[in-house]
């Protein structure tokens, strides 16, 4: 890892001290309206998710959702799968999404505590988020995207082509822009309830952070 800056000096955002006991006192306003819980245990890479989604054109409080329902903010889960860190990245997801920053050096396997190091793991996380965007990205419903990165994100984009049909992300895209919402709603019941559970449990998480990113002042 030495020498190679996958991660940005965020210093500017990340100096303000937060003291034991007197975080209500000293709390940023972007994250004021957030639940206590959430703030004590994001606020050390909270600059840095902000950042980040902005460098990426990522949604901020879509990054949040997906890191809350995905590790709820413990840098340390580790699921039964194998996924790794705050955004439960898969060692073969994150040496993928390493190789695209890190071009002309090859990576036979990424090291278990590089993946899971917080810095590194939003931002492969990020970047993860942002290829799938782009590969769906003619999706005209913004909340079918929504729904179809976040299934993709959990499930894997094969199995996402796999309950609607297609062998191609084309015939995909086409199928979701022109066939019915009924059509649409009666595929995502097909996949696996694990993936049908987390595409609501991040949908209402991610319309709270919009709320309170909105209400910050």
């Amino acid at each position: 890892f030495t020498g190679i800056m996958v991660y940005s000096t965020v210093t500017s955002l990340s100096s303000q001290s937060f003291v034991d006991g007197h975080i209500s006192r000293m709390r940023p306003v972007v994250y004021k309206n957030f639940p206590i819980d959430d703030i004590n245990k994001f606020q050390r890479f909270f600059p840095y998710v902000i950042v980040k989604s902005k460098e990426n054109q990522v949604s901020l409080p879509f990054v949040l959702a997906v890191m809350k329902s995905e590790s709820n903010f413990n840098p340390k889960a580790v699921s039964r799968a194998g996924a790794l860190g705050l955004m439960q990245l898969m060692p073969t997801t994150a040496k993928a999404e390493y190789q695209k920053i890190v071009s002309g050096v090859k990576v036979k396997k990424l090291n278990k505590n590089l993946i899971m190091y917080p810095e590194v793991n939003i931002v492969l996380g990020i970047k993860y988020l942002q290829y799938l965007e782009k590969t769906i990205g003619e999706i005209k419903d913004p909340l079918k995207k929504r729904k179809i990165v976040l299934a993709a994100y959990n499930a894997g984009l094969r199995r996402v082509k796999t309950s609607f049909g297609c062998k191609t992300n084309a015939s995909l895209i086409w199928r979701i822009n022109n066939y019915s919402d009924r059509y649409f709603n009666q595929k995502l019941k097909t996949l696996p309830g694990e993936t049908q559970h987390y595409l609501n449990k991040v949908d209402r998480t991610f319309q709270e952070y919009t709320t309170y990113l909105d209400n910050s002042v």
